[in-house]
């Protein structure tokens, strides 16, 4: 549900076609492996991965943004596969089989269900609670503009670029 509500943002609302946005989840748990791997405790890395993912992400849009269309669905399905490649090559990845977060091991089997739950559903109202936001603010209306025709959102002054980058990172973390 995750997914889908922040892929129905970026094509939905902001006309952002990605093709490669399970690229930052996976991208989210890599980080929290690795940091796993030195020295923090489970759940806290996976909030700090998923904060790694939309700073990467933001870095991305610096890149991606500037091409529209298919162009952009393109793109993002090359970094999604750039991504892959460079986490597969980790061999603390351990290729195309993957990995666990071995930590949660430590945590018992029911408490950690619970904690799963309750973190997948909180981060679920946040981002649903952040999208309902955001289509109620001036943020909102200028990416349904945007989603029309960006041209013509950019000469009534809608600031096409920022408000894409913004949504397109927002859907990231």
């Amino acid at each position: 549900m995750l997914l889908a509500s922040t892929w129905g943002l970026l094509a939905g609302q902001a006309g952002l076609v990605s093709v490669g946005q399970q690229a930052f989840f996976g991208l989210g748990a890599y980080f929290a492996l690795r940091l796993v791997d030195g020295g923090w405790t489970a759940y806290p890395a996976l909030f700090a991965g998923a904060i790694g993912a939309a700073a990467v992400a933001w870095g991305l849009s610096f890149f991606v943004l500037r091409l529209k269309e298919g162009e952009f669905a393109i793109a993002t399905w090359v970094v999604a596969e750039v991504i892959r490649i460079l986490v597969m090559l980790d061999p603390m990845v351990q290729g195309e089989t993957g990995t666990s977060l071995i930590a949660l091991n430590a945590v018992e089997p029911e408490l950690r269900r619970n904690i799963g739950f309750w973190m997948a559903l909180g981060s679920l109202v946040f981002m649903l609670g952040v999208t309902a936001w955001l289509l109620r603010s001036a943020v909102g209306t200028a990416t349904r503009a945007i989603g029309e025709d960006d041209e013509a959102a950019a000469s009534l002054g809608v600031r096409v670029t920022p408000t894409r980058r913004w949504v397109l990172c927002s859907g990231r973390c």
